[in-house]
């Protein structure tokens, strides 16, 4: 039997007051374990809207391209779509596709909540169209 599989390291972008250590703790973690990381996986904090607290973060974008350029390994976004509007999402994927080829969609956490943004087949349709590989998160 053969897999073919993958181990994507997740690291949350730190906020601003947490940058500084964040930054110098990167590199040397990847010294000793990046031989065994296959890609790095960077969600799109949304603390307000998810978690309902406050927190200044580094942008998914900027950290994601900082980590590219000290490990050189692929990056692979994870980005809810529900918060947004077409319009936005396209912005997004013209930010970041020279970044990624793959992305992670998630929707909402309730099917019975509103949330007023575009819905998963919008948010499909939009990477298919750029030939960016997307995978998704079901709630």
């Amino acid at each position: 039997m053969s897999y073919n599989s993958r181990l994507l390291l997740e690291t949350i972008p730190p906020t601003i007051e947490d940058r500084e250590g964040c930054y110098a703790r990167i590199p040397k973690f990847l010294e000793q374990h990046g031989y065994a990381i296959d890609a790095i996986n960077i969600p799109d904090m949304r603390d307000g809207e998810e978690f309902g607290r406050q927190r200044e973060r580094i942008s998914q974008f900027d950290f994601a391209s900082w980590i590219y350029s000290v490990a050189g390994l692929p990056m692979v976004l994870y980005r809810v779509f529900v918060h947004e509007q077409e319009n936005d999402h396209e912005q997004w994927f013209d930010k970041v596709q020279n970044l990624t080829q793959e992305v992670v969609q998630g929707g909402g956490d309730s099917s019975t909540r509103l949330y007023g943004g575009i819905d998963g087949n919008t948010a499909v349709g939009m990477a298919n169209n750029r030939g960016i590989n997307y995978g998704g998160i079901a709630i």
